[in-house]
């Protein structure tokens, strides 16, 4: 292929991502074969082949395949991995702020006719920048429902749409904004309608919601679309005594929103509203939406329906809660000493938590802080610094199981009759642990009486 080719495809590979640019998902070998082909990457063949079309059905939903417009890429694919049949295009969105990204995966969602049980349902996917005023078109084209001021746009969360609330109607607002989680129900109804109410029937949709107190705590949490990552965290966190007593408490009273580092205050007052619904006994189950959407604000990575790290959301989620709620509102340059060798180790434990206090006072400070001792010792004169950081996590490997061998060993009698055994040991363990086991092998076995 000519240099001139190669130098242009090299550009449009590295070029930076613009919100609205197109680009099409596809197999990433396929990818990788052709640029071997063109040149811009060394091929072992001297000659390598073309890579033919492009095929885009291992990559598609199978129950969306055959859909004109609405192919999705399936639930399995992993992106850098994975990506004949309809091209899948996708768009580039803003992500938080101050990045942008692929969306890959769009949101899927389920337009229903009503809010009755027995009403028609309609699977669509939609971007996540889609306005609530264009899905609110969508439902009256595809159910013929004029378009009227008296009716509004309801969504319900809960797999068999019996729990509805009302959509925001503020203007210019995206399906990223109001929230709405992975195969959501939206539907069109009267203003008039209560939302807990059925549209064909007297009764309450949520049977349960009929009940007028839960035990405070025991509430569960709505998954938002791959999720749990999320919520197994925010379990752990809700159940841990001072912090929650604190949340309930005079947490407000504390909230620093001029810290550079902190998130202005929201992640707290998201996480502090979330704990006051988790404990209030009122429900058995609520939604994390405001949280989660904070922290999508300020930690994009966490945005969208891909799953993530659980102690990584933990680790930002408490970061953000301490610097939201740090009672140091100018912190002091605090100059380091170093390890004369002169103090205990208490006394320099002590003197370097104090250097760290003079910038970090919060009640996830106090709770959750401490600190690890580090010896740095030079190989020249042996010399050696300790030191005592702060730290929030302490992650441990979880042991390897041990990894057993069979061993196959040759017995041989006095009268020289030999007789093979397959002994099952320990690969890391000695000699003696492998006669151990040959021995055992001989003990008669205990029977059990009845």
């Amino acid at each position: 292929m000519a240099s001139k080719s190669v130098g242009k495809y090299k550009k449009l590979l590295e070029k930076d991502n613009k919100v609205g640019d197109k680009y099409v998902i596809i197999d990433k070998k396929w990818l990788e074969h052709w640029k071997r082909y063109a040149g811009i990457e060394k091929s072992d063949e001297e000659k390598p082949t073309k890579p033919g079309p492009i095929d885009f059905t291992s990559l598609a939903d199978p129950t969306t395949a055959n859909s004109s417009n609405e192919v999705q890429v399936r639930a399995n694919a992993v992106e850098g991995n994975d990506y004949k049949g309809q091209e899948i295009i996708r768009k580039v969105i803003p992500l938080g702020d101050y990045s942008t990204t692929i969306e890959v995966f769009l949101v899927p969602l389920r337009l229903r006719e009503s809010r009755a049980s027995y009403a028609n349902s309609k699977q669509i996917y939609r971007s996540r920048r889609t306005k609530v005023e264009d899905l609110k078109k969508d439902i009256c084209n595809e159910y013929r429902i004029p378009m009227s001021a008296n009716y509004r746009l309801y969504a319900s969360t809960d797999e068999k749409g019996f729990d509805w609330e009302p959509i925001s109607e503020q203007a210019n607002l995206t399906l990223d904004d109001a929230d709405l989680t992975k195969n959501a129900f939206i539907t069109y109804e009267s203003r008039n309608i209560s939302t807990h109410s059925s549209s064909s029937s007297n009764k309450p949709y949520y049977d349960v919601g009929s009940k007028s107190h839960y035990t405070p705590g025991l509430c569960g949490l709505s998954n938002l679309g791959k999720t749990c990552f999320m919520n197994s965290a925010l379990q752990c966190l809700s159940n841990v005594p001072p912090l929650t007593a604190y949340f309930l408490g005079q947490c407000e009273d504390h909230i620093n929103r001029d810290n550079p580092l902190g998130m202005k205050g929201d992640v707290a007052k998201a996480y502090g509203d979330l704990i006051r619904e988790i404990w209030s006994g009122k429900s058995s189950f609520c939604t994390p939406k405001s949280l989660n959407q904070n922290v999508a604000r300020y930690a994009p990575q966490f945005s969208g329906f891909s799953q993530h790290d659980s102690l990584e959301f933990m680790s930002f989620l408490l970061d953000s809660l301490h610097e939201d709620l740090n009672l140091v509102k100018k912190k002091p340059y605090v100059e380091k000493k170093d390890d004369d060798g002169k103090a205990t180790d208490s006394a320099l434990a002590a003197e370097q938590w104090e250097y760290y206090r003079k910038r970090n006072q919060s009640r996830i400070h106090e709770i959750f802080h401490g600190q690890i001792k580090s010896i740095v010792t030079c190989l020249t004169c042996g010399t050696q610094a300790r030191a005592f950081d702060p730290i929030c996590f302490l992650s441990l490997p979880l042991p390897d199981k041990a990894k057993i061998r069979i061993f196959k060993l040759d017995y041989v009698r006095l009268n020289g009759q030999i007789k093979s055994y397959s002994i099952k040991c320990g690969e890391n363990g000695r000699m003696h642990n492998l006669i151990q086991e040959f021995c055992g092998h001989f003990q008669p076995k205990n029977k059990s009486i009845r």
